[in-house]
């Protein structure tokens, strides 16, 4: 609540943007801290979903043909190859989110990947019109391209099949509340916009 309205004010809305990158940081503190059963897959898997999401990110920003043609501003902290640090431990933190998630429906490996993709797409669908508002990054033409979309599902999904295989994660109400949370505040953003 906190922060809707803090965005949503003229007066401290420029002071909320700021601290964007520390709300981030807080949200995975917080995961981890809830998170049972560290161990060298799980910390392994941690480390290369966090690594190739900030890769494939880098490649996005540089060819524009994986999401389309964007590019990121400075609001999201130090930037390697013109792409925020920040962003690679965002992959891992979706990831994590969205396969404890998919996980609660109980199916098979692949389903719950796919499931994982889904939630991610979910994500970003409630994320995209704020990230552009609040100038997280920008899209060429102002236009969300529908590839942005397919490609989180794509790479949502193989991130998620990848992290989910041989890793017995226990149960996170961390994770879904984390992730609802996200939800509610980007959607409360675009109403309130």
């Amino acid at each position: 609540m906190v922060g809707i309205v803090g965005m949503s004010l003229p007066q401290t809305h420029n002071l909320f943007v700021s601290l964007s990158v520390t709300n981030i940081l807080m949200a995975i503190v917080l995961l981890l801290f809830y998170h049972k059963g560290f161990n060298a897959n799980f910390i392994a898997k941690a480390i290369t979903v966090a690594v190739a999401g900030f890769l494939v990110e880098v490649a996005g920003v540089k060819t524009g043909l994986i999401f389309g043609v964007y590019h990121y501003t400075n609001v999201l902290g130090w930037r390697l190859f013109d792409v925020p640090l920040l962003l690679g431990l965002n992959w891992f933190f979706m990831v994590y989110c969205s396969v404890q998630i998919a996980r609660l429906f109980k199916v098979a490996l692949i389903p719950t990947a796919l499931l994982s993709g889904l939630f991610m797409v979910i994500y970003d669908v409630a994320l995209e019109p704020n990230a552009i508002a609040l100038n997280y990054w920008q899209w060429a033409g102002n236009t969300i391209p529908l590839q942005n979309y397919i490609a989180w599902f794509g790479f949502g999904t193989l991130f998620s099949l990848f992290f989910a295989y041989k890793n017995k994660l226990q149960a996170s109400t961390m994770a879904l509340f984390l992730y609802t949370i996200q939800i509610v505040f980007f959607v409360a953003l675009i109403i309130l916009r």
